[in-house]
């Protein structure tokens, strides 16, 4: 458990210890004292709802995010790999035997092949998996990362919110 969560689940006892202490709100004499009580707990349910969910959602997101972007590095490597293949290639015309000169531009058409395959999303690098276009993982990269760092604020925001029923001045039954 880090520090943080550790912060997290000790900020959510104090703030259910302090939803429990607000009581069942029976003793509240007149409608506007009860409504009082209703809205405090209600504050209270929200917060402590949110705190327990909030850091699994940001995990979650977080996760995703880390599987995508070790797949985008996989999808670089690769592109990498087959484009220095290319640059590395002897000139098939520079080759005097014809079997070798033929097998040599095949190889590197292949290659070529190979490459617009990875970039269109077709080249398998598993049996039915293939690596998926560089601009796809682009773009589910930048949409994963708005929801953590929106899933984040979120939690800062819930951690505040607590922080601030924990100072407030308690609301008596």
């Amino acid at each position: 458990m880090t520090t943080a969560t550790r912060n997290i689940a000790d900020t959510l006892a104090q703030v259910t210890q302090r939803q429990t202490a607000l009581g069942d709100g029976k003793d509240c004499r007149s409608d506007n004292e009860r409504a009082t009580w209703f809205a405090t707990y209600r504050t209270h349910a929200e917060v402590i709802s949110s705190l327990m969910n909030a850091p699994n959602d940001l995990a979650a997101v977080s996760t995703k995010l880390a599987d995508l972007e070790a797949e985008h590095a996989l999808t670089i490597a690769k592109q990498t790999e087959i484009e220095q293949e290319i640059a590395d290639a002897p000139d098939p015309q520079s080759i005097r035997d014809g079997r070798e000169r033929d097998k040599e531009q095949e190889r590197q058409r292949q290659l070529r092949l190979s490459l617009e395959r990875l970039r269109e999303g077709t080249l398998l690098r598993a049996p039915r998996v293939a690596y998926r276009p560089l601009a796809y993982l682009d773009g589910r990269i930048k949409e994963l990362t708005e929801r953590r760092d929106r899933a984040q604020r979120s939690l800062d925001g819930y951690i505040a919110a607590a922080e601030q029923l924990l100072v407030a001045a308690p609301v008596s039954s």
